[in-house]
């Protein structure tokens, strides 16, 4: 310790008067601002930059000068002999000059911030004082301090020491950047931040560990030889890193790895979309500190993990055999469409030739899957998916407040309802003759109105959310069917089933009711429901709906309402159905029998409310 306390004394008072340049500099972000007209506002935010830049110049190159001249010229010389001659340690001379470095570059830094601070700057200097995430980043970069300073130093010994052995580290150097590159690579930064962070930092910390035990080693074993220097840095230095580069990709693999069973627990829920048939679902969560999602078979388990951007998730044909979606790139568009044929169990997903410049905001399968509908960037297209090409493509523009939505009523037209703020459009595609053809329009509206509509878009049902008022339209022709009866409540939604039956969820206060109507705005029948929270699931038998009802502490009970005579009957316990509005699957399809479990969204269930059957996909029961 004496002596390591003896070389940081003398090393930091050698240096000492780079604290004094500290000090001048410190009067310029003071005494800058004041020779331009600027506002209080922008003087304090330039003072607040200028610091920063100057503090970080500080902080930076002082390791990086030191680490060049503080040892090596001394190891060439041989002064470094006077060193050991005395009763000092390799050691001690390494890291006391290491660490009077480090002192002198984070003395310099806050004499450098400290006016600004106190002149109430403004800015990045601010932010990096007062934000939490900042100051982490703050912290990490004093610690990383040592690291660049030997870095300089394994730069200068290397290049000093003019030995052969400098080609066996530019390919060590070349293997690190490319493990690295790929341990990045296998960890998208927009699905899996925290994992990505988490190897960047951790790389770096290996980095400086690595470069400050290698130069460690340097004087340890070089003393007075250069050579002998450079042999012990490089294989210290190298196996250190490299070791940290694999141990990284084993994490990056590890991250991806992750299977559906890896989203219990996710701190975020689950997010689930099942088929309109069949027993695939859209699973998406956190898994490993990553987002994941994944087109995931409830039945046998099969899977395969899909990085779609955002919310833009896989989409599946009716008849559920076959899923479509875009997956997103470093690399930047077009981006190809992969298809899956879940029907086949030795199918694998496959990227098509079928490209999209950008990620789509629509995209919907025929209920065959062989036709793929997608609207991207104000250009809707029509894609022969079997072929592999496009079939029509027309420009439809949205503005910033409309929706899109769609469905195939056959493999060649397309019917599409673009809803703003006052008006709703029904268009239809048809990919035969290439045309795009405005069928209708909708207006009158007092405020954006709120659209259901049946499984082929033949019943439109419009909800005017200003008035409260609901009417039912044919899709095809715009006519105004029926208006439905006023009531005086304080929320209405409505809600097609699958015989064509609309019906309508209404508050009042605390009471609730579900209003049934026929596909022509007929009333049949008005169900009561009971207070408090509600979630409607979707038909397990002809008629017969899921209905969850929840308490002020929202544990909900799962009921079963018959919409032919309002009958109802309790099932279950602590189970919500998940969202499946605006449109229901098939009835008794999987979809229809998916439940969360307990308090949050992270357990899946898959119960049968008409037989009681009942298995855990995802969570802990």
């Amino acid at each position: 310790m004496r002596g390591f306390l003896a070389i940081f004394r003398r090393e930091f008072l050698e240096r000492h008067r780079i604290l004094y340049a500290a000090l001048f500099s410190s009067l310029l972000p003071l005494v800058l601002p004041v020779f331009h007209s600027l506002s209080a506002e922008d003087t304090a935010s330039l003072r607040g930059g200028l610091a920063l830049v100057i503090a970080a110049a500080f902080a930076l190159g002082l390791p990086l000068t030191l680490g060049l001249t503080a040892i090596v010229p001394r190891i060439m010389s041989r002064r470094i002999g006077f060193d050991l001659a005395r009763p000092v340690s390799t050691s001690a001379i390494w890291f006391g000059t290491l660490a009077a470095t480090t002192s002198l570059a984070v003395a310099s830094a806050m004499i450098v911030g400290v006016p600004a601070w106190f002149a109430r700057a403004k800015g990045a200097w601010v932010d990096l004082s007062t934000e939490p995430g900042a100051r982490s980043m703050l912290v990490t970069l004093f610690v990383v301090l040592p690291g660049i300073f030997g870095l300089f130093h394994a730069l200068a010994v290397m290049l000093r020491s003019r030995s052969a052995r400098i080609a066996l580290d530019a390919l060590a150097a070349i293997v690190a950047i490319v493990g690295v590159r790929a341990a990045f690579v296998r960890l998208p930064y927009w699905t899996a931040t925290d994992p990505w962070l988490a190897t960047l930092i951790g790389l770096t910390c290996a980095g400086a560990v690595a470069l400050v035990a290698g130069g460690s080693a340097s004087v340890a074993r070089g003393r007075t030889d250069l050579r002998a220097a450079h042999r012990a840095l490089s294989t210290v230095l190298w196996s250190v890193f490299l070791v940290a580069v694999l141990v990284a990709n084993a994490y990056a693999a590890w991250v991806l790895a992750a299977t559906p069973q890896s989203l219990a627990g996710s701190p975020t829920g689950l997010w689930v979309r099942g088929a309109w048939s069949g027993p695939w679902i859209d699973l998406s969560g956190r898994a490993r500190g990553a987002d994941a999602r994944f087109v995931y078979d409830t039945s046998s388990g099969r899977f395969t993990r899909v990085q779609t951007p955002d919310w833009r998730g896989p989409t599946f044909s009716r008849d559920g055999r076959r899923a479509a979606w875009i997956e997103r790139s470093d690399r930047g568009g077009p981006f190809p469409v992969r298809t899956w044929r879940l029907d086949d169990p030795s199918a694998r997903p496959e990227t098509t030739r079928l490209t999209l410049e950008g990620f789509p905001s629509l995209m919907e399968l025929s209920a065959d899957g062989s036709r793929l509908a997608t609207w991207e960037d104000g250009v809707l297209a029509i894609h022969d998916v079997d072929a592999q090409r496009t079939l029509m493509s027309a420009r439809l523009d949205l503005g910033g407040r409309e929706g899109l939505s769609g469905t195939f009523a056959d493999p060649s037209v397309f019917r599409l309802i673009r809803s703003g703020e006052r008006s709703i459009d029904l268009l239809e595609a048809d990919a035969s003759v290439r045309t795009l053809t405005l069928r209708a329009r909708i207006e009158g509206f007092e405020k954006h109105p709120y659209v259901a509509a049946n499984s082929d878009f033949a019943r439109i049902a419009i909800l005017d959310e200003a008035s409260g008022h609901i009417a039912i339209y044919d899709g095809a022709t715009g006519r105004r069917i029926a208006v439905l009866p006023e009531t005086l409540a304080d929320s209405r939604r409505p809600f097609f089933v699958a015989d064509g039956r609309l019906c309508v969820s209404e508050k009042l206060g605390t009471d609730r009711c579900l209003r049934v109507f026929s596909s022509d705005g007929e009333a049949l029948r008005s169900i009561p429901l009971r207070s408090g929270a509600i979630a409607i699931g979707g038909e397990v038998a002809p008629g017969q709906l899921c209905v969850a009802f929840g308490d002020t502490s929202f544990h909900y009970y799962l009921w079963l309402v018959n919409l032919d005579d309002g009958w109802q009957r309790k099932v279950d316990d602590g189970l919500r159905p998940i969202f499946l509005r605006p449109s229901s699957p098939a009835v008794g399809s999987d979809a229809t029998k998916l439940f969360f479990a307990g308090p949050g969204d992270n357990v899946l269930v898959r119960f049968d409310p008409l037989t009681g059957e009942r298995r855990t996909l995802i969570g802990s029961p």
